[in-house]
């Protein structure tokens, strides 16, 4: 709440909706469609200058997804890929995300809001430029996600049945994130 003060552009909106962590996203898509998206995971402490370090990594990119990363290079999703997976925090340009809603997320990837982002902006073709999260968030993503996953009765093994699952009932979505795969960051 310390950033709110002095800051006529910033809004708390609350969703009547349980859509859990796509709650952060999809309403605030609707009511401003074309500006700009900061996501934050509600769990993490934010350092002070977490704001002005995504605003200018999104002026010198303003057409990528500026994503937090939890530290690591994706070595297993290719460092040249426009594929990536989104921890902690991430800043959505307008129009940088496929038009599918939070009902679908919650349909086939439940709380993983990050494989469904992911998702989302694999379909729409967007590049991104990463960040290590843990310079703009106190956090420990990788221990985090693991923990959140025994609550929720599910570990990342689980993912790969979800994108499979997806794939199947959706093979037409599932061909173009496999073709867009390929497009260099």
């Amino acid at each position: 709440m310390k950033m709110a003060r002095g800051c006529d552009n910033f809004e708390i909106l609350w969703s009547r909706e349980n859509t859990g962590p796509y709650k952060k996203y999809f309403p605030v898509r609707k009511k401003y469609p074309n500006l700009p998206i900061i996501t934050v995971d509600d769990d993490s402490t934010a350092y002070p200058h977490f704001m002005k370090t995504l605003w200018e990594l999104h002026r010198k990119n303003p057409d990528r997804v500026i994503y937090g990363r939890d530290g690591k290079p994706y070595s297993w999703i290719g460092k040249r890929s426009i594929d990536c997976v989104r921890y902690g925090v991430a800043l959505y340009p307008p129009g940088s995300t496929y038009d599918l809603d939070e009902q679908f997320g919650m349909k086939y990837f439940k709380f993983m809001d990050d494989e469904f982002m992911r998702l989302l902006c694999l379909l729409n073709r967007t590049h991104y430029v990463s960040i290590d999260a843990n310079s703009v968030l106190i956090i420990n993503a990788f221990a985090q996600d693991k923990a959140i996953g025994r609550v929720h009765g599910r570990e990342f093994k689980e993912i790969s049945e979800m994108w499979g699952r997806l794939g199947h009932e959706h093979p037409e979505l599932k061909k173009i994130w496999v073709e867009n795969r390929k497009i260099p960051n």
